[in-house]
């Protein structure tokens, strides 16, 4: 690999591990030099079975040395292996984590130009794709140069002619394969991007064939999952056809030494430029020389698809990432939260998202925030988490702007649900668990009943200990719901963030949440982003946006008498709550 960026990055990777895989690269070259071994033996039995009086039992003791040389070089070579494995594995480990650890330090933003299938290609199948480099490639690459290297200068030694028939045919076959993969580093850029595409593309089928079977409609209904996998099979057909030819006269060559080395020893040996013996060595070594070059085959196309995968690789790592400054001292238990003409445009966009907005959330107090679409109100969940760091203004928690804050004060001071909610394959116990794996059992039990969950776990087969399945995907929406919240309660967060949680909860779990959620909020600062203005009635402070400004600040009842666009949102809700779907008389 040439000295790019990407292999510089593959040399810090490989820093740490550079003795054990140098150790790996030793012993695979010492069980490949042992190749020639058998090699050797012919030459020697030959030797003796020509010469005028062949020693006694000297052709047993050859036969043994071949055995073992045999066992030792498989000895050596699983040892080698197993060490080149444990690199790989190590450092793709490793890697996986580091990548994994940097997409939580990225704005957003980053998410929203970068698809789901893009960033699973470059932590799964591109980092996966160094085990064969580092496993198989590096020790393979120094073996197989090492033995012709050994067995040319054995050659050489002999007789200079030997050493350069022996070697004749090497530079056409790497010039042929030079030729043929020549400009193979796009084609492999072209497969990067044509895998995600079907990644993207398979990702969303799976997530929308729910509503694909309610349709009767099955995957070629979804051009992205036709055109991912069909632009994958002509990517494949078309690489295969240009390499095809590449390969097999590399191959042809590389096998096919004795086409050269049989015939100009031949010519040596009458010639009386060589003795019968060195014919014999000739042949032993040089027709089996370039053989072990056979293992080279594939490394010019897999060096062209590593380099790529680490140039992703490092553009990953390399991701601009949201900015934190150093902040000393503790926290106060109960920090009051502040907006302080907060502005925020979306990259891309000329409109402000939110315009001038102050206002303060005092712990022990209810705040929900109200308004049509676009008025702004998810935007100010995303900059109270830093998904997003403000334009303009600033946001601060306990008296500190929340940019001074580093990633793990945040989270500790921050809990949040959304209406999409996540689950994972576990038991019931095992999701809760995540907000604060050292919970007592009296602390679960007050999140559950908070969130009006304990009933319906009490009824699961096994209780707390049931499996919920894929994404929780054994319960209902509603059910799911009150699962996320009481994580999120049982996190212990001094300021949580509900968006819209009681969406999918039926009006009885919805009232027993309210009262849950009053009760165990005492000292806590809650933030609800609310749709249904029934939910909120009872809040201590209402915000009311519109067009990204806050239009006014009250309770229920003070802005229904005064705020004309929060009366008319009432209003529209209650009118809607009393509409009915009246069918036709029989």
């Amino acid at each position: 690999m040439s000295d790019t960026p990407a292999s510089h990055l593959l040399r810090s990777l490989l820093h740490d591990h550079r003795g054990m895989l140098t150790l790996a690269v030793v012993l695979i070259s010492a069980s490949a030099l042992l190749e020639l071994l058998p090699h050797l033996v012919v030459y020697a039995a030959a030797v003796e079975v020509f010469s005028a009086s062949p020693a006694e039992g000297w052709l047993t003791t050859l036969a043994v040395v071949a055995f073992a040389g045999v066992v030792l070089r498989f000895v050596l070579l699983g040892s080698g292996y197993i060490l080149s494995h444990r690199v790989a594995f190590a450092l793709i480990r490793q890697l996986r984590l580091d990548l994994t650890a940097k997409l939580g330090r990225v704005p957003a933003s980053f998410f929203a130009e970068h698809p789901s299938g893009d960033l699973k290609k470059t932590i799964v199948d591109d980092v996966a794709s160094l085990e064969a480099v580092l496993a198989h490639n590096i020790p393979e690459l120094a073996s197989g140069l090492f033995v012709p290297l050994v067995a040319a200068l054995v050659l050489f030694a002999s007789d200079w002619r030997l050493g350069l028939a022996g070697l004749a045919l090497l530079p056409v076959a790497f010039l042929v394969q030079a030729s043929f993969m020549a400009g193979f580093k796009d084609a492999w850029a072209q497969w990067h991007a044509a895998e995600a595409r079907a990644n993207s593309g398979v990702l969303e089928f799976i997530r929308g064939v729910a509503v694909l079977k309610a349709f009767d409609r099955d995957a070629s209904s979804l051009a992205k999952v036709r055109e991912g996998i069909l632009g994958i099979r002509d990517l494949a057909v078309a690489m295969t056809r240009r390499s095809m030819a590449g390969y097999s006269i590399f191959f042809t060559l590389m096998s096919g030494n004795l086409l050269v080395v049989l015939p100009v020893g031949l010519w040596l040996n009458l010639s009386e430029a060589i003795s019968r013996n060195q014919l014999v060595l000739f042949v032993a070594l040089g027709a089996g020389m370039l053989q072990s070059l056979v293992k080279l085959l594939f490394l010019f196309g897999d060096a062209q698809k590593v380099s790529a995968a680490l140039e992703r690789i490092r553009a990953l790592l390399g991701a601009q990432e949201l900015s934190e400054t150093a902040s000393s001292g503790p926290l106060p238990e109960r920090p009051v939260v502040r907006f302080e003409h907060v502005r925020f445009t979306y990259p891309g966009r000329e409109r402000p998202a939110v315009d001038d907005l102050s206002f303060t959330l005092e712990p022990g107090r209810i705040t929900a925030v109200v308004g049509p679409s676009g008025a702004g109100k998810t935007t100010l969940v995303k900059l109270l988490l830093r998904d997003y760091d403000v334009d303009g203004g600033a946001i601060t928690i306990g008296g500190r702007d929340l940019r001074a804050l580093s990633a793990a004060q945040r989270t500790a001071l921050l809990g949040h649900v959304s209406q999409d909610t996540t689950l994972f394959d576990g038991t019931v116990r095992d999701n809760l668990l995540l907000a604060d794996p050292g919970a007592s059992e009296d602390a679960l039990l007050a999140a559950t009943r908070a969130s009006y969950a304990h009933a319906f776990i009490e009824a699961l087969p096994d209780g707390y200990d049931t499996a919920i399945g894929d994404s929780g995907g054994r319960l209902s929406g509603g059910e799911r719901q009150r699962l996320a919240i009481a994580r999120a309660l049982l996190k212990g967060a001094p300021i949580v963030v509900l968006d819209e949680v009681t969406a999918n909860v039926d009006p009885e779990s919805e009232r027993g949440i309210q009262e849950g959620l009053s009760a165990l909020c005492r000292d806590r600062s809650l933030l609800l982003i609310a749709h249904r203005l029934r939910t909120i009635t009872q809040v201590d402070q209402i915000l009311v946006m519109d067009g990204g400004r806050l239009l006014d600040t009250g309770t229920h009842a003070e802005l229904a008498d005064r705020c004309e666009p929060y009366a008319r949102l009432w209003q529209d809700q209650e009118q809607a709550d009393r509409w009915t779907l009246i069918g036709s008389a029989a």
